[in-house]
């Protein structure tokens, strides 16, 4: 976000100097984004289950192994606890029994899921669900993540605030299934249309390339299928330090917006090509408003089916309040949303 005149015409000066560039890539292309090995949190609920069957897909799709993981904390959770304590068995009765009982659900999720080519490992670990999710991901060296989420508008079930959890700390893309009540989705990972929120300045460069490329890799190539790379610039003219320094008449503010707003749409089309997409119909445009607020609002119009942030832990005491603008996406998105770790 600009708040200040110094800091528009630094934003210029960035950009102006970056879109000239050329692809730096061999033949032009980004380098190859396919995961290789799939990671899915399962707690036994639909929405996990769902995520799991969408993993299966993705990964016999790009040939890449899956790992099932289940953190035994989501027992009390899912309701089993009460379930059994209403039985008559014991704490301790439970404890022994719950992790077999989840080892052998998980591998028979996995031997559902499996097909010819598809690898699919399941593991049962103890412990709180986002510091097992996080741990496994580096023990396994996982690349790509597929976790569910409940319904929009959600943050505070165990898969809501894990999953931003996890889409803070990730380092590598985390797809976000998107099941509400009574509808647990397209699980095929066949995704045709994409809304990628993208950061124009020179430090967020290799994220924007790295989530236009991501999310290019999940989109199918068909006549409908399409990318569209979205930079949300902020309202200059209802930034009250920008229109003292500039002036008190709105033709300054104006002009200076129309500037900005042709040098961001250069760079976010310049961002586009070097990751040479010949294949994909795409198209970069520039919006104003709430970074969130556009997004969302742009991928109802476009009929998307999945929307592409950066992610970050919460810098300063605003998105420690408010929250990042990732999490905003994965709590009101409808649909599929996948994040990339910033400066990836």
């Amino acid at each position: 976000m600009v708040r200040s005149l110094a800091g528009v015409y630094t934003a210029i000066r960035a950009s102006r100097s970056l879109v000239t560039e050329k692809k730096t890539a061999v033949g032009g292309r980004m380098p190859d984004m396919r995961p290789q090995r799939l990671m899915v949190p399962v707690d036994f609920t639909e929405r996990s289950l769902h995520a799991a069957r969408l993993g299966a897909n993705l990964a016999a799709r790009f040939g890449a192994s899956m790992t099932l993981l289940h953190a035994s904390e989501l027992a009390r959770f899912a309701g089993l606890v009460g379930e059994a304590a209403s039985a008559g068995a014991s704490l301790n009765e439970l404890q022994r029994s719950y992790p077999l009982w989840a080892a052998e659900e998980l591998n028979a999720l996995a031997a559902e899921l499996a097909r010819d080519g598809l690898r699919i490992d399941a593991r049962v670990e103890a412990g709180r669900a986002g510091s097992v999710i996080l741990e496994t991901m580096a023990e396994i060296e996982a690349d790509f993540v597929v976790i569910g989420s409940h319904g929009h508008g959600s943050g505070t079930h165990l898969l809501g605030s894990t999953t931003v959890q996890i889409v803070r700390s990730a380092n590598c893309p985390v797809l976000v299934a998107r099941a509400s009540d009574g509808d647990v989705g397209d699980d095929s990972g066949r995704f045709r249309r994409a809304v990628v929120g993208v950061d124009t300045a020179s430090d967020a460069e290799a994220t924007a390339h790295r989530l236009v490329t991501t999310a290019a890799e999940l989109l199918v190539r068909e006549p409908a299928s399409e990318l569209r790379a979205v930079h949300v610039l902020p309202d200059l003219g209802a930034d009250p330090v920008l229109v003292r320094r500039t002036g008190e008449g709105k033709s300054p503010v104006k002009l200076l917006e129309r500037h900005v707003h042709t040098v961001a749409h250069e760079r976010v089309c310049s961002i586009v090509e070097q990751c040479g997409l010949e294949d994909l119909a795409t198209q970069g445009e520039v919006e104003i408003g709430r970074v969130a607020d556009v997004l969302l609002e742009r991928a109802e119009i476009y009929g998307a089916d999945l929307i592409a942030v950066g992610a970050h832990p919460p810098q300063g005491v605003g998105e420690r309040i408010r929250g990042t603008l990732a999490d905003a996406i994965v709590r009101h998105s409808t649909i599929a949303v996948l994040t990339v770790p910033a400066g990836a």
